[in-house]
């Protein structure tokens, strides 16, 4: 009730109103959730009204975060649904925003209620992994919440997505794209099938309170035009929605369904998967990243080069990632040679989203300092939307064929034992360090310049991706001294390769960037590869010792 009432009110008071009376959109998309819950316990289902509640509440949280902007400045938020601002005159918080936010808290207290270890839960059959993988595809359409909701040619509502959008509203938006996803595969995966229809449901109807209000401002508000993202994300709630309701009709891997796909299977896959990410990656870097509109007022000119630049950002180091992953993924196709190259495959496929958020960090500034300084209305373009469906598709092709090792290791029955000497440890403690090191130093130094960093000038998108790079190394590292020769040299070229790219950020970098000169994370990162480098000579001259047992010595791995 407080959802609908808070833009009934109106957020700003009379202040701005809302684009269009999106009252009674509202209220249905408040009210569906909360009528079905009430029919799933009606129905003697209280384990799937617990799971759409739960997932609710957590994709509430991250409402929360992105509807607080109301208060630090609603002149940023594009919510047409919301409020319209008419001129540059600053608006202020009203009730309307308070009941809205008390909606908000209401939401995740009502989830944390419907936790109720009480609730009987059928937990005999095995997970449904069919289940588990055709969730993927609406996944992949999630992402479409971090995209333009529309494009506008009003510059006092630019269709700027999550990415140019004021930081709350893109942590809230990053927030509930990854509850959504991690939350349906989560209880897609669960034994109970009750748990999985109200997981599905739930991030189905999260998906549907975001993106209808945004076609239907695209569509009703003068000014506005359709974009892609909400169409997007339109589907993959409704597949969501679809799967959520035939839960108990599709078919039980214990009664003889399908099952994953065993070894070989798994290796094509991840190879598809691989070449599919490589190829968009290039696509991705080649397609500008920001738009500018092609008409429309702008106050104070934008001076030609920082427009070129903002369109296109250094994308170097996605092309080289993109490409070495593609060629390691044709590997994936061709029998002995798959299982030799595949955990260097798995390492390196997070190039791609390592490099990527670089591109969209970039971009991301860019549209924030052309909406701020000129109030350009640019927005993120294609090449955005292709980089995030390439680092998807990378993840996706680094767990695939994680997975293809486990499932050989016991289709074959081999159980290893390690005895890492000191030499490969001490290796690995020195290239983790390095590797720290590396990531949290600038690789580019320059006078009027100052990069992005794990402690200092901390931007979201650029924090996870070095973040990302430095887990990376790591647990590939740690990994390798657990694994038998051949493995722990692929896991450790694989880390090399991560911090190489690392060190290729200056070249990369330098050419757009005045007075560039290496900066010492980029010397750190080079040390970092090469000690990995004299690890896998440590390796590969003893350094671990290996013991099978109750099984067959196969494959190499």
């Amino acid at each position: 009730m407080l959802l609908v009432l808070g833009p009934l009110v109106g957020v700003t008071g009379a202040a701005a109103p809302p684009g269009f009376t999106s009252w009674p959109l509202l209220a249905l998309l408040s009210f569906l959730p909360v009528l079905l819950a009430i029919g799933l316990v009606r129905a003697n289902r209280p384990a799937a009204a617990s799971a759409l509640l739960v997932v609710l509440a957590l994709a509430g949280l991250g409402r929360l975060l992105a509807d607080l902007q109301l208060l630090v400045d609603p002149n940023l938020l594009s919510r047409p649904e919301l409020l319209v601002a008419t001129g540059v005159s600053q608006l202020h918080a009203g009730a309307g925003t308070w009941l809205l936010l008390a909606g908000h808290v209401l939401t995740i207290a009502a989830g944390v209620l419907a936790v109720d270890p009480a609730i009987e839960r059928d937990t005999s059959r095995e997970p449904r992994r069919g289940l588990v993988l055709l969730t993927l595809l609406p996944s992949v359409g999630a992402l479409g919440l971090l995209f333009a909701p529309y494009t506008s040619d009003n510059p006092y509502l630019p269709g700027t997505g999550a990415l140019g959008a004021p930081a709350l509203v893109s942590v809230g938006s990053l927030v509930i794209t990854v509850i959504a996803v991690v939350c349906a595969v989560v209880c897609a995966s669960n034994r109970d099938a009750e748990t999985s229809q109200g997981g599905l449901l739930g991030a189905g109807l999260v998906l549907l309170a975001l993106c209808v209000p945004a076609l239907a401002s695209a569509l009703l508000v003068p000014g506005l035009h359709p974009a892609a993202g909400p169409v997007v994300v339109l589907v993959a709630a409704a597949l969501f929605l679809a799967l959520g309701a035939t839960v108990d009709h599709l078919p039980d891997p214990g009664l003889g369904a399908a099952r994953l796909p065993a070894g070989r299977g798994l290796y094509v896959t991840a190879g598809v998967l691989g070449v599919l990410a490589g190829l968009l990656a290039w696509l991705g870097a080649r397609l500008p990243q920001v738009e500018l509109p092609a008409t429309g007022p702008s106050p104070t000119p934008v001076p030609p080069d920082l427009s070129a630049s903002a369109a296109t950002p250094s994308t170097g180091s996605l092309v080289l990632a993109g490409a070495l992953v593609a060629a390691l993924a044709c590997t994936q196709f061709a029998g002995a040679v798959a299982n030799t190259c595949r955990p260097a495959f798995a390492v390196l496929c997070l190039l791609v989203p390592l490099a990527g958020i670089g591109v969209l960090d970039a971009s991301a500034e860019s549209i924030t300092a052309l909406n701020s300084l000129y109030r350009t209305g640019a927005q993120s373009g294609p090449g955005a939307l292709v980089i995030w469906l390439a680092a998807f598709l990378a993840v996706a092709a680094a767990v695939v064929a994680a997975v293809a090792g486990a499932v050989e290791r016991d289709e074959v029955g081999e159980q290893v034992e390690t005895a890492p000497g000191a030499v490969p440890v001490a290796a690995v403690a020195l290239a983790g360090l390095l590797a720290v090191l590396a990531f949290a130093l600038p690789t580019v130094s320059a006078p009027d310049y100052q990069a992005p960093g794990l402690v200092t000038n901390v931007r979201l998108f650029a924090f996870s991706g070095l973040l990302l790079g430095v887990l990376t190394i790591c647990a590939a590292a740690v990994l390798a001294l657990r694994s038998r020769p051949a493995r722990a040299s692929a896991l450790l070229l694989g880390a090399a390769g991560v911090a190489g790219l690392r060190a290729l950020d200056y070249p990369f970098t330098a050419s757009g960037v005045p007075g560039a000169g290496a900066g010492v994370g980029t010397w750190l990162a080079l040390g970092c590869a090469f000690v990995l480098v004299l690890a896998v000579f440590a390796v590969r001259s003893g350094g671990l010792r290996s013991e099978h047992r109750d099984g067959l010595h196969a494959h190499g791995d």
